[in-house]
């Protein structure tokens, strides 16, 4: 794996005005973009600029460290992250860099690793230092809300469930018949 060292620098000096949620966002997706870029050149150029980021949204060595090893050993990661580092090359990358900046928007405290730090040093805009996306991303349409299987209501209609499979279908393995009845109970919620 590519090592990665940077000076972390602590520069002493007026607080900087509170970002927008976008900028924070946009900022963070640029980052990406950044990681993808210093991962396949370890470029000088690359690297100030992943220092740049580190300062802006507040990010530990430690988290840029885990973004260089995704981008490394991840292909998926590797393909999204060479979209970000040129958004205005083509249609796909801009498509791909304004969909992971609204993403961000979505959930911040769930896209952002050091998004608590931000809210906590007054970086992001009072209005915008609330939002938890995790929790309306949970409640969105389509999300499947899975009952518990240490319910009682759970266990219950799976016993159910099981005695109807197993007489329906008698030869088939215990196994095959639990799993077929825990997602029947899964279905019903």
């Amino acid at each position: 794996m590519k090592k990665l060292v940077l000076a972390l620098c602590f520069v002493a000096g007026a607080a900087n005005a509170s970002s927008s949620l976008n900028q924070i966002c946009t900022d963070y997706t640029k980052y990406l973009g950044h990681i993808y870029g210093f991962a396949v050149s370890e470029d000088e150029s690359m690297r100030q600029l992943l220092v740049s980021d580190m300062k802006r949204l507040k990010l530990s060595e430690a988290m840029v460290q885990e973004d260089l090893y995704k981008v490394s050993t991840d292909e998926n990661a590797k393909q999204q992250y060479s979209r970000l580092l040129n958004p205005d090359a083509n249609s796909v990358n801009r498509s791909s860099f304004d969909y992971m900046v609204k993403a961000c928007e979505t959930a911040p405290d769930f896209a952002i690793p050091s998004w608590g730090v931000l809210v906590a040093s007054n970086a992001v805009r009072t209005e915008d230092a609330g939002k938890n996306g995790i929790e309306a991303i949970k409640k969105a349409p389509g999300m499947r809300q899975q009952s518990s299987a240490n319910s009682a209501d759970f266990k219950g209609c799976v016993a159910a469930e099981l005695q109807r499979q197993k007489s329906e279908h008698p030869g088939l393995a215990a196994g095959v018949l639990q799993s077929a009845a825990e997602a029947v109970c899964y279905k019903k919620g």
